[in-house]
């Protein structure tokens, strides 16, 4: 299943980073379904080889992946195909 993430939110709005996200607000276009999901409970989701996350669209779609970074909680980032990591996650509005 594939989902667009369209919204964000932070443990504390003044510091936005990857690893501070508690939230994700998302719509499934072909099922025309929406909802919210704790940062965790996407990290595991996104685990699923069928499920895929993305923002955006056309030649600005980036898919999501979860970093784990050694030492610390699972996160989930946005990347370019060849070119890495991505920031653009951090600029979707808030919920």
């Amino acid at each position: 299943m594939a989902i667009e993430i369209t919204h964000v939110r932070y443990a504390d709005p003044e510091h936005k980073s990857h690893d501070t996200i508690t939230h994700f607000k998302w719509k499934n276009v072909e099922k025309r379904s929406t909802g919210d999901r704790e940062a965790e409970s996407m990290v595991i989701w996104l685990g699923y080889p069928s499920n895929t996350a993305y923002i955006g669209t056309g030649s600005d779609r980036r898919y999501l992946a979860v970093v784990e970074p050694e030492g610390g909680g699972a996160y989930i980032r946005a990347h370019y195909d060849d070119e890495g990591w991505s920031d653009d996650l951090l600029e979707l509005p808030q919920f």
